[in-house]
């Protein structure tokens, strides 16, 4: 079992931004991107998500600027959306999160690891990309089917040196299961974390609440941890 080790950097708890800021800490990671606001109450159950501005079909993604965190992240986020509380999502590539994030506010140059959690007609998946100058390389690094319905209601995103964990928790990290892993060294070095979504239609929309991460100190990856016993 794993959780976070890093505490919520934001809980979107005050008043509607378009586009989301808090204060300047939010940027985002390229023009090509549109940008996330913090919504209005009507479309969560919760008090304050965030969510894609644009119609049905475009993608949306922000980078957590405020600091830029060491090479060993994490990001993770509560997964809401629709009109439930549950993750809902569009069919597609709903949730996106980020790590090692770097050069962003660019459309050529910007590097990060991208976690996206895919609600399909059949079983979800959880896939890894990398995007490099601006464009995903390698194809789907590694995927890993879920089941039916099996987008978590709260996901992590690790790295520590050149292992990627993705993980998941539908009881606020009491418990957890790691989902998928992959070993990448394309990217190296600090960077920023970030999350984002694909919409569905203007009035149902995936959304994320409680974004936290930032660098880890004792993060041991579950390859590790298996083998020492």
């Amino acid at each position: 079992m794993s959780a976070p080790t890093t505490p919520t950097l934001d809980d979107f708890e005050r008043s509607p931004e378009n586009p989301l800021s808090n204060g300047g800490k939010w940027s985002e990671l390229a023009p090509e991107w549109n940008h996330l606001q913090l919504a209005s109450h009507s479309f969560s159950c919760s008090v304050g998500a965030i969510q894609t501005v644009g119609s049905g079909g475009q993608f949306g993604a922000m980078v957590w600027t405020e600091t830029l965190f060491g090479a060993d992240q994490e990001v993770h986020c509560q997964l809401t959306g629709g009109s439930t509380c549950g993750p809902t999502a569009a069919l597609g590539e709903g949730f996106r999160l980020y790590l090692r994030a770097q050069q962003i506010g660019n459309d050529s140059t910007y590097d990060a690891y991208e976690l996206i959690m895919h609600n399909e007609t059949g079983p979800d998946t959880f896939t890894i990309r990398k995007i490099i100058n601006g464009a995903y390389v390698g194809g789907d690094l590694a995927q890993v089917e879920v089941g039916i319905g099996g987008i978590p209601r709260y996901a992590m995103f690790r790295i520590k040196g050149t292992l990627l964990e993705g993980w998941s928790s539908p009881d606020i990290w009491a418990t957890s299961a790691l989902v998928i892993s992959h070993t990448d060294s394309s990217i190296s070095g600090a960077g920023y974390i970030g999350c984002g979504f694909q919409t569905n239609t203007s009035s149902f929309r995936p959304q994320i609440d409680n974004f936290g991460g930032g660098e880890t100190v004792d993060f041991i990856p579950q390859i590790y941890r298996r083998t020492r016993g």
